[in-house]
């Protein structure tokens, strides 16, 4: 039963950051080992933002990665929210040993969100068009038959437009701590992941707001993910 309730925390959590502005998406975590290997991960965060992302090793040690997400609210939803994110990047990995993956990542990339939150005397409305940058660091251990890792990922959001009710404001948070924890199963091309990251807005760039504001412009919520990942090097291998 104490399973079912934190469950259900979880995705209440979840679904509560769809009240704000900005929610972070999940970080690409490849685990590749050696040049010329690809992952492509299709993911569901929050319940509601599905995702693709890709990852490519050309060269030992080097990887590069691209992701996109996206929104899908109804429009009757009560808040609606929608997210549009693109972004790539690249960096380095190594293995150490046989079991233990570690990478240094960056990406950058480019948004628009939208929300609308009808209220008993009111309707608030936000835009906002940013640019997401994110550097990140992960250790990870690589098994037979799973997975499994840390990802410490630090976001600055480049705010290129913020609009509430139509008119320009301000005050959106720019920085973001977002640890995430992940896990994968199964052996061969294609395995399935599961993911979970606490999002907190950084300690040094809290804005002193109203609270009813503060839910809109700064995230502390659950993100919670489910994906399937392919790996087509191993493609035709038997497994």
């Amino acid at each position: 039963m104490s399973q079912i309730y934190f469950l259900a925390a979880l995705a209440a959590s979840a679904l509560l950051s769809g009240c704000a502005v900005y929610t972070p998406s999940l970080p690409t975590v490849p685990l590749v080992q050696q040049g010329g290997q690809a992952e492509v991960q299709a993911s569901l965060a929050t319940f509601t933002k599905p995702g693709l992302s890709v990852a490519y090793s050309p060269l030992r040690h080097v990887v590069l990665t691209a992701d996109g997400s996206f929104g899908i609210r109804s429009r009757s939803d009560n808040p609606y929210r929608t997210r549009r994110q693109a972004s790539v990047g690249g960096g380095f990995y190594a293995v150490v040993g046989q079991y233990l993956h570690l990478a240094a990542l960056g990406s950058y990339g480019t948004a628009y969100s939208a929300l609308r939150d009808q209220g008993s005397h009111d309707t608030i409305t936000y835009q906002a068009r940013y640019r997401p940058v994110s550097a990140q660091l992960s250790i990870s251990f690589l098994g037979e038959g799973a997975s499994g890792g840390l990802v410490l990922r630090h976001t600055w959001l480049d705010v290129r437009e913020l609009r509430r009710n139509g008119q320009p404001v301000t005050g959106l948070a720019t920085a973001y701590f977002e640890p995430t924890a992940f896990v994968r199963t199964g052996r061969g091309p294609w395995q399935g992941q599961f993911s979970l990251g606490l999002p907190m807005v950084d300690s040094n760039a809290r804005l002193d707001l109203p609270r009813r504001t503060q839910r809109y412009l700064a995230t502390n919520a659950v993100v919670v993910g489910l994906g399937v990942v392919l790996r087509p090097h191993l493609l035709g291998q038997g497994h």
